[in-house]
């Protein structure tokens, strides 16, 4: 069954390539929508002819993990070409068996890293940091207050 993103028929029907390419290219970036991505770009290019760009040759590893997969999609935010959509297909077919199910042999090289200023450790620092913080403003609103 084809699962082709609403979002994509709209604006395929608009003929605004544009925000149809922007579109598919967040699909393939959320995990889980795989088979959305792949099924809607099919859809789109049957319907709106060749929505490629041509490529910009930039450099990336087709090595079948997440983090090559998501780094081959943020470039086709920017470069949204045949070659970086047959990367992804090809890693995302390997690494997607069942809609986001992963099927990677070394789980250690998948790990995502954390939003700045989150890494390990960094929580801990910054509630220190908050603690030191409001003990210095009780004893100021003590000496104001005495």
């Amino acid at each position: 069954m084809t699962q082709i993103n609403p979002v994509v028929k709209e604006y395929v029907s608009k003929n605004n390539v544009r925000v149809v390419k922007s579109t598919l290219a967040r699909l393939a970036y959320v995990v889980g929508f795989f088979k959305s991505f792949k099924d809607s770009t099919e859809y789109a290019s049957a319907s709106l002819g060749d929505i490629f760009d041509e490529d910009d040759g930039a450099e990336f590893n087709k090595e079948k993990t997440l983090s090559n997969y998501k780094h081959i999609v943020e470039l086709m935010m920017d470069n949204f070409s045949r070659r970086k959509y047959e990367a992804v297909i090809e890693i995302g077919s390997v690494i997607f068996a069942d809609q986001g199910v992963e099927k990677v042999e070394n789980k250690t090289q998948e790990r995502e890293k954390p939003p700045f200023g989150q890494a390990p450790g960094n929580r801990s620092k910054r509630l220190k940091k908050l603690c030191m913080w409001w003990k210095k403003l009780c004893m100021w609103l003590k000496k104001l207050f005495k």
